[in-house]
């Protein structure tokens, strides 16, 4: 009779994790958390590697923090480049310890690194950048304030609940592929119009120089805020709000009689199949009545 151990059939998970490890090393994620969440002589798995698992398990699954131990026990962890497997089990407390030491590191510095590191890697295009903001609506009693000042707070809701709290988020992405770039979050009652020159600022310090064009809607188009951009070198193209006294007059000037205009653009109607649009714009040389920026009419 063989004495032989019983052998145990292990099956673990590969898939796409050769080419996440692939991207993570270009981002240069894992040295870029180190340095800002260094670990200690005690741990054997450092908590950047926890963060940088959870990161890859919002890429794939998108698990809940208690199924994360789960998820990470079946996969093959040597395609992420780790050669043994932490010990212990990676619990949720775990992972819930690794985000209260990044929420404590500064995550300013250490989003800069890692979106000029992925423009360089990837050779992203950054010279225009596209800019919006929106509102994230909480429901129940969350009462206090961060050490930086942020809080939920009523103000003017894109959800349409004015009854709820809110905090005011902003997003600037890039053209090339809408990769994001900068984000920011406000206090609920935070106004989109007074939140641009800081993100032009902190635009200009990731991308190097002021020579981009920042592109926002029509929260942007206010004399300081233009002015401000246009006094340091910069570029930025907006849209007028409809209750500014020039575009009144030009709708009585569009009543009072044709003005000429040129075709700039043709394409098919999306959704609207064998039909197509135009775009023209009208000819003359139009200025803002505060500042004297160039203004066209489409």
């Amino acid at each position: 009779m063989s004495t032989a151990p019983a052998r145990k059939l292990t099956r673990l998970q590969v898939g796409p994790l050769p080419l996440i490890r692939s991207i993570l090393a270009r981002l240069r994620l894992r040295e870029i958390l180190l340095d800002h969440i260094p670990g200690s002589d005690r741990q054997t798995f450092p908590r950047a590697d926890t963060l940088i698992l959870l990161a890859v398990n919002l890429t794939l699954a998108k698990d809940p923090l208690y199924e994360l131990a789960d998820w990470v026990d079946g996969l093959d962890l040597r395609a992420l480049g780790y050669k043994n497997r932490p010990a212990g089990r990676l619990s949720d407390d775990r992972f819930a310890r690794a985000l209260d030491q990044l929420y404590e590191a500064d995550r300013t510095s250490l989003l800069t690194r890692l979106v000029v590191s992925a423009i360089q890697a990837f050779d992203i295009r950054s010279e225009r950048i596209h800019n919006d903001s929106t509102s994230v609506k909480a429901c129940g009693r969350i009462a206090g304030r961060t050490r930086t000042g942020l809080e939920l707070r009523r103000g003017h809701s894109k959800d349409h609940r004015p009854d709820l709290k809110q905090l005011v988020y902003t997003l600037s992405v890039s053209d090339d592929g809408a990769v994001p770039i900068h984000h920011h979050v406000y206090p609920g009652n935070r106004n989109d119009e007074t939140t641009h020159i800081e993100t032009w600022n902190a635009l200009c310090h990731i991308h190097g120089t002021p020579n981009f064009l920042y592109v926002a809607d029509c929260k942007l188009c206010t004399q300081e805020q233009l002015q401000y951009i246009v006094d340091h070198n910069g570029k930025a193209i907006t849209i007028l709000p409809h209750n500014l006294v020039e575009v009144r007059r030009f709708q009585d000037q569009l009543r009072a009689g044709p003005i000429a205009k040129s075709l700039l653009w043709r394409r098919p109607k999306p959704n609207y199949p064998g039909t197509t649009e135009s775009f023209y714009l009208f000819v003359g040389r139009y200025l803002t009545q505060n500042g004297g920026n160039p203004r066209y009419w489409f």
